[in-house]
């Protein structure tokens, strides 16, 4: 893995930076995630949500499989406080905005989707976790690519390693497919449909 200083080059705003220092502890990270989630499921304020897909595009290549800095810890910590308090703002707000939270998805799944591949077990479990809680708030963004996932780790026989990922992605999704409406049809990206025949 790789062992170095914080991924974080010059032009990142200084603010943005500190959070993810390797003197931080998670508490910090927690605050901020509080702070900005807070903010992105209101409709009315958008900043919030553009800040967070800002921060994922400096920090998503360090959910490589490859990395295993130092810096992780802080990396695993904002994504699932981040996930953690937009699950509870949804179920405790009814008017809440429903293309703040797909867009909050949308960002958030990058993460997930390197970091349940990586080296580390901690971030391996707790992108797993992520994704699960991230099913239960948008399945039409999730699901499709959880279930294309495991569609393709079992029909590349030479790619064993991403079976288990995707096997144990699907294990912890499993009841957000189970409470979807029976016959429900969703796409991924790719445009490939999927039916829940539960």
């Amino acid at each position: 893995g790789v062992e170095g200083r914080v991924p974080f080059g010059r032009k990142l705003p200084g603010r943005a930076a500190a959070v993810f220092q390797s003197s931080r502890d998670a508490p910090a990270v927690r605050s901020c995630a509080k702070f900005l989630t807070h903010r992105s499921t209101e409709a009315a304020d958008a900043r919030a949500t553009t800040a967070i897909a800002q921060i994922v595009d400096y920090i998503e290549h360090y959910y490589h499989p490859s990395n295993s800095g130092h810096y992780v810890g802080n990396l695993m910590s904002f994504m699932r406080f981040c996930i953690k308090y937009t699950e509870k703002l949804v179920h405790a707000r009814d008017g809440w905005d429903v293309e703040a939270v797909e867009r909050f998805a949308t960002t958030m799944k990058r993460l997930t989707d390197r970091g349940m591949f990586s080296k580390n077990s901690t971030l391996r479990q707790a992108s797993m976790v992520a994704t699960s809680r991230l099913a239960y708030m948008c399945p039409r963004v999730i699901l499709p690519t959880v279930l294309m996932r495991f569609e393709e780790a079992l029909s590349h026989e030479t790619a064993t390693r991403r079976l288990v990922p995707a096997l144990n992605c699907l294990t912890a999704c499993v009841r957000p497919l189970l409470q979807l409406p029976l016959n429900t049809i969703f796409e991924d990206s790719d445009g490939e449909a999927y039916m829940n025949v539960n």
